[in-house]
C-alpha cells in the first residue's frame, strides 16, 4: 500500500521519461568523481615529474607544488613550486617555476621524458631561469668566494668616512642573468650529470663562483642607514661619492647600490676597470 502511494506521488511530480532526483545525483557525482580523479592523476604525474627532474640531477631536497601561473606571452602555463633543503643546519626554501607540458600531466617521470631538456643546456635555456637560476643564486650565498669578498669590502668601506657604519651584502648581478659566466657554469654542470650521488643544492653549493667575481658579475649592496641623512645634507649623490672613493682606493668591478631599511635609495652605479661607468 505504501509502495503504491509513493508511486502515485512520483507520477504527479515527474513527467514521463523524466529521471528521478536520485539518478541526477548519481550522474552528477560520477562527473565530479571523474574530474577529481583526473585532477589527482594529473597532479600526481606532475609532482612525480618535478621530483624526478631534480632527483636525476643529484638534488636531495623536497618539492612542494604551490600553484600555477601564466606569465609568459605566447607560452604555456608554469607550475610554481618550492624546493626545500637543509644547508649548513638551516632549512632553506627556494621558489621556482617550470614549464608545464602535456606529457608531464599524463605520463609518470622517466629519464626519456625530458630528453629535449637533456640535449645541450636545457633545450636552448627554455627552463634555465625558472629551474636553475634561483638555486645558483642561493649557492652563491654560501660560496667561500662571496663570504671572503664581503668581509674584505666591509673593512675597506668602513675605512672611508662617507660609508662608516655600513655593511656589505653581495649577490649575483641581476643585470646579466644570461651572461657568459652563467653559460659556462651551466655547461660544466650539465657535463657532470647524471650523478648517482646526491649533493647539496644539486652540486651548486660546491661549484666555484670566482669567475663571477673576477669579471664583475656581482651586485654590491652598501647598507648604510647611519649615512643616509649625511648624503642628503651634503648634496652629494652616490655616484660622485664612489668616484671620490675610487680616486684614492679600489673596489672590484660590479654594480653598486646604496640601501636603507631594505630599500635602494640611490641609482645603480656600475664600476668597470676600477672606474665609475657613465
Amino acid at each position: 500500500m505504501l509502495k503504491k502511494s509513493w508511486n502515485v506521488i512520483l507520477k504527479k511530480h515527474f513527467k514521463k521519461g523524466q529521471t528521478t532526483i536520485s539518478d541526477r545525483s548519481k550522474a552528477f557525482l560520477v562527473v565530479i568523481c571523474f574530474l577529481l580523479f583526473l585532477g589527482f592523476y594529473f597532479y600526481r604525474n606532475l609532482d612525480a615529474n618535478l621530483k624526478g627532474f631534480y632527483d636525476s640531477r643529484s638534488f636531495r631536497g623536497d618539492i612542494q607544488i604551490t600553484g600555477f601561473s601564466w606569465t609568459r606571452p605566447n607560452a604555456g602555463p608554469d607550475v610554481n613550486f618550492i624546493y626545500s633543503e637543509t644547508v649548513e643546519g638551516k632549512k632553506i626554501s627556494i621558489p621556482l617555476k617550470k614549464s608545464v607540458r602535456f606529457k608531464h600531466l599524463v605520463m609518470p617521470y622517466s629519464n626519456k621524458i625530458d630528453l629535449a631538456e637533456n640535449l645541450g643546456i636545457e633545450n636552448t635555456y627554455d627552463d634555465f631561469d625558472r629551474a636553475y637560476l634561483p638555486i645558483i643564486e642561493k649557492g652563491f650565498e654560501f660560496s667561500t668566494e662571496r663570504i671572503e669578498l664581503e668581509a674584505e669590502l666591509d673593512k675597506k668601506i668602513n675605512e672611508y668616512s662617507a660609508f662608516s657604519g655600513s655593511w656589505i651584502e653581495i649577490s649575483l648581478s641581476p643585470f646579466k642573468k644570461r651572461g657568459n659566466n652563467y653559460f659556462s657554469l651551466m655547461e660544466q654542470y650539465e657535463n657532470g650529470i647524471p650523478n648517482s650521488e646526491l649533493k647539496i643544492l644539486g652540486g651548486w653549493y660546491d661549484v666555484s663562483y670566482s669567475s663571477f667575481i673576477e669579471s664583475g658579475d656581482i651586485y654590491v649592496k652598501i647598507i648604510s642607514p647611519e649615512n643616509i641623512s649625511r648624503f642628503k645634507e651634503s648634496g652629494n649623490d652616490f655616484k660622485s661619492v664612489l668616484k671620490h672613493y675610487l680616486a684614492i682606493r679600489s673596489l672590484p668591478d660590479g654594480w653598486y647600490g646604496l640601501f636603507d631599511d631594505g630599500k635602494q635609495v640611490s641609482e645603480t652605479v656600475e664600476i668597470r676597470n676600477g672606474k665609475v661607468r657613465g
